[in-house]
């Protein structure tokens, strides 16, 4: 059985047998998963996967994510919560929680490392020359 999601903006995505459209991603959404973005460009992490959870995210819906993506092979699966700025890496090992004094690190992720601080930092606006 293939799965048909169909194309919208924002995305959406099968969740708990349901085509789900995602919410537009607010500051603290698009500040996270930039740093995660730049921070994996130097790692290569084909079973990793990155999360930022949004303020209407169901915790059953989450929950379902990381089941799948874990049955599916996956490492590791960072759930990323920009309102409690923590990151939650999920693995068949089980759950580590990193708070903000925290670094990010997985023994999947070999040579990766990322402050939980860094991640939720403001970006500085651009200066236009």
């Amino acid at each position: 059985m293939e799965i048909e999601v169909p194309k919208t903006k924002p995305a959406t995505e099968w969740v708990n047998g349901c085509a789900l459209q995602k919410k537009r991603p607010r500051e603290r959404h698009s500040r996270a998963q930039s740093a995660f973005l730049v921070a994996l460009l130097t790692v290569v992490a084909p079973n990793a996967v990155v999360e930022i959870l949004s303020p209407g995210d169901q915790r059953r819906d989450v929950d379902e994510k990381i089941q799948v993506y874990l049955a599916a092979g996956a490492d590791v699966v960072l759930m990323v919560d920009p309102m409690r700025e923590r990151v939650d890496a999920h693995s068949v090992l089980g759950l580590k929680t990193f708070w903000r004094g925290d670094v990010v690190t997985h023994r999947s992720l070999v040579g990766f490392f990322m402050k939980v601080a860094k991640i939720f930092e403001k970006i500085p606006p651009r200066v236009q020359s």
